[in-house]
């Protein structure tokens, strides 16, 4: 796998990036300069609200590297928010708190203590063994079991990655299935299982993003049954979980990626 560094060292990349930079810079000159303010309202900016995702979006697909696509997207929200200072005006508020960061040790202590029982005492490698003999007969059957564990753990988008990763690596790796494989249909799973299986911690989350946000939203009830009722709506996480299943089958009419095209061979053929 290929660093950041070393994706910068390369001068094709490298100039990919510095011309989203200038691009980055175009767009922002020319958004103050017709925009004669940018104004809110309802909370959100009009057309303006939606180009800096379009922006990255388009930057990841030019550069081939996320990173700086994102950033530069960032760069162009902060203009049009008025807030320049992405550190102090979104950054702190979000994570600064004293209670976000007790939260977040527990929560990562817990996680790594799982997941450390759970591979030193032989659990996983355990599973893998039980699995192999009983459900898992190929590179296929292997993916389709990754899937299937992914739905299994769904109780949090990263918990449910990680636990699903540790628990059918040791099986891809005897079946042949790369880890890029592998990758793709744990995280293209496990997370978006997580926001559509109403038992876990997201009912609960997305309520405290909506409420206060306007009438309809007044009490944690009113924000989980707002969850319920959108989760048919959820089309991202609907047709992720659709089409994982088909790219573990093995029924796309293509495997996207040249990269992906590549570690499957690799795999496949050396192990």
């Amino acid at each position: 796998m290929v660093s950041i560094k070393g994706k910068f060292a390369d001068p094709a990349i490298r100039k990919k990036i510095i011309q989203g930079a200038i691009l980055t810079f175009i767009i922002s000159v020319i958004a103050i300069y017709f925009s004669d303010g940018f104004v809110q309202e309802n909370g959100h900016f009009g057309f303006w609200s939606i180009t800096p995702p379009l922006l990255a979006i388009f930057l990841a697909f030019y550069t081939g590297e996320v990173a700086s696509s994102l950033f530069m997207g960032i760069c162009l929200g902060a203009v049009i928010s008025n807030k320049i200072n992405v550190v102090q005006e979104f950054l702190i508020p979000s994570i600064g708190t004293e209670s976000f960061a007790l939260i977040l040790l527990v929560y990562l202590w817990a996680l790594g203590g799982l997941i450390g029982i759970w591979t030193r005492t032989g659990g996983a490698e355990k599973f893998a063994r039980w699995a192999s003999e009983k459900m898992v007969k190929g590179p296929v059957s292997a993916k389709l079991f990754t899937w299937f564990m992914g739905i299994v753990f769904h109780q949090g988008g990263t918990i449910s990655t990680i636990l699903t990763g540790a628990t059918v690596r040791p099986i891809a790796d005897k079946h042949k299935v790369s880890h890029e494989e592998l990758s793709y249909v744990v995280d293209s799973t496990a997370s978006p299982i997580a926001t559509l299986i109403p038992f876990n911690v997201w009912p609960i989350y997305v309520a405290g993003l909506v409420i206060g946000t306007n009438a309809l939203f007044e009490t944690t009830q009113d924000g989980i049954n707002f969850f319920l009722t959108a989760l048919p709506f959820n089309f991202y996480a609907i047709f992720s979980i659709i089409l994982t299943f088909h790219f573990a089958w093995e029924k796309l009419p293509w495997i996207p990626g040249k990269q992906m095209r590549k570690a499957i061979r690799r795999s496949r053929e050396e192990g």
